[in-house]
């Protein structure tokens, strides 16, 4: 495995003058903890995943403590305030990958951190770690966005539960919600494309997603929405329409509770933001 005697990050500078990315991996980086290091309490404004690869530690959000150990991911999401530390005894050694942009929130869609727990593990750390020491060598070799992105995309897939393997239900099911979301569907309408009752949908879904269908639905509507305002200048209403919203009030509502701020704050909280 590649080490280097200090921390090292990378801010990308991939961007298209004439467009925003839906996606900007912003930095990466690495580093070996000395004994009862700690970073926070700290808020930051983009998407942060640490990936522990040896030693331990506790990272701490919304008051509760997750004890992390090699092979556990834990994430930070924006605007949150979060704090880490290495333990006193075996110190963590980790690498961290950071992102933003109007589809920062939907490459998480598959990927289970959730309110109630920010911690996924993943016994692949070899491959992982491949895969971040790629993400390094795409800045070496001039920053290259496609390239740096689909490692990106790789490394996210190794958190990625396989529902398709665990559950075709849960993973059909998953298909025809993406594929519908625009439209007025309602989770009855889901059981009854899959030919399976409301309650075992349910079921299937707290036990692969944890999280019910109806709850699937809503984050994905709301993930779009948040890349329509961030990458469109469409008014509230048609985004709230365009994302499977009927109500452009109870989407507002619902926008809110989810992010903190209405859709126009969040709009005007994100602009210019990634211009070069």
């Amino acid at each position: 495995m590649h080490t280097v005697p200090y921390p090292i990050w990378h801010d990308s500078k991939i961007l298209d003058a004439s467009h925003r990315p839906s996606v900007l991996v912003r930095m990466s980086g690495w580093e070996a903890c000395q004994p009862g290091h700690s970073f926070g309490p700290f808020i930051r404004n983009y998407y942060l995943l640490h990936y522990v690869v040896k030693g331990k530690g506790v990272f701490t959000v919304d008051g509760k403590n997750y004890f992390i150990s090699a092979g556990d991911g834990f994430l930070i999401h924006p605007y949150v305030s979060s704090y880490y530390k290495a333990d006193d005894q075996a110190p963590w050694e980790y690498y961290w990958v950071g992102w933003e942009g109007p589809c920062s929130h939907e490459v998480l869609q598959n990927i289970h951190f959730t309110a109630d727990d920010a911690v996924v593990h993943c016994e692949n750390i070899r491959q992982v770690t491949d895969l971040f020491q790629r993400i390094f060598s795409c800045y070496e070799k001039g920053q290259n966005p496609y390239e740096l992105l689909g490692y990106f995309y790789l490394l996210l897939s190794h958190f990625m539960y396989s529902i398709e393997r665990e559950n075709p239900v849960v993973a059909h099911a998953v298909e025809y919600i993406r594929s519908h979301y625009e439209q007025d569907i309602t989770v009855e309408d889901v059981a009854a494309a899959l030919s399976v009752s409301r309650s075992h949908l349910y079921r299937l879904f707290q036990t692969y997603l944890r999280q019910s269908p109806k709850q699937y639905l809503m984050n994905l509507r709301l993930n779009k929405a948040i890349g329509l305002l961030e990458s469109s200048s469409l008014p509230v209403g048609d985004v709230a329409a365009a994302c499977g919203f009927s109500d452009a009030a109870h989407f507002s509502h619902l926008f809110k509770q989810k992010t903190g701020r209405t859709p126009l704050q969040h709009r005007k909280k994100s602009v210019g933001k990634f211009s070069i």
